[in-house]
């Protein structure tokens, strides 16, 4: 038996001993035998070429797997720049509370230096008021001298509290460093470069100069 494709592509069956007997029926069929299957349209459809042209979407290739590789590193770049940017912002808020805290700190310390100094200072200012207040009723001087003498002895004492020393230099070598010369004066009794008067006396804190002394200082007599 030989399978035999009409033009519609149908099947039949035919005896091969029947087919020898009609050679030119076999050729005539074989002429017409197709070379693939058709479509409804009519058109051949070759099953061969489809299954080798058809890609395999089951697994990806290795090319598919690269291409996602680098959005991964794109997005943990961008990750770490974020955490950057959280720690910046949070260490600019620690350096800017840190920054109030220490003034208010600093404050608090001068507000509270002040304070000390002011209660130092009030006993003073009390003696005062009271020595002007006298002067309306007393006519003697004695009295009076002695609350001056009073009132300056508790300013000398509010100064060693603080530790400010006083410069009076008389007699003494200049000291460019605390002395200031108002004026030069010859003589051959003290030495040149000898402190001679005092006109206002200097202080300074501790080894600090706040106010240098204002002197009179010798030169060497030419005559």
């Amino acid at each position: 038996m030989v399978d035999i494709y009409s033009k519609d592509g149908k099947q039949s069956s035919v005896d091969s001993d029947s087919n020898s007997e009609n050679p030119e029926l076999v050729n005539e069929e074989n002429q017409t035998a197709p070379s693939g299957l058709q479509s409804e349209s009519g058109r051949e459809i070759d099953v061969n070429s489809k299954l080798v042209d058809e890609p395999n979407n089951e697994h990806p290739g290795p090319d598919k797997a690269e291409d996602c590789e680098p959005d991964d590193e794109t997005e943990s770049l961008r990750q770490k720049i974020a955490d950057l940017e959280d720690d910046i912002l949070r260490e600019k808020a620690e350096n800017q509370n840190t920054r109030k805290r220490l003034q208010k700190e600093i404050e608090s310390a001068r507000d509270s230096g002040v304070e000390k100094l002011v209660r130092e200072f009030l006993p003073i200012k009390d003696s005062l008021d009271m020595g002007l207040a006298n002067l309306d009723t007393t006519t003697e001087i004695e009295p009076l001298k002695t609350g001056i003498e009073l009132t300056l002895k508790m300013v000398d004492d509010f100064l060693d509290k603080l530790e400010i020393l006083k410069i009076d230099p008389k007699d003494e070598l200049f000291n460019p460093e605390e002395h200031q010369a108002m004026s030069v004066e010859a003589t051959d009794q003290k030495p040149p470069n000898t402190v001679l008067k005092v006109f206002q006396t200097g202080y300074k804190l501790r080894n600090r100069l706040i106010r240098p002394a204002m002197v009179v200082v010798s030169a060497k007599d030419k005559n």
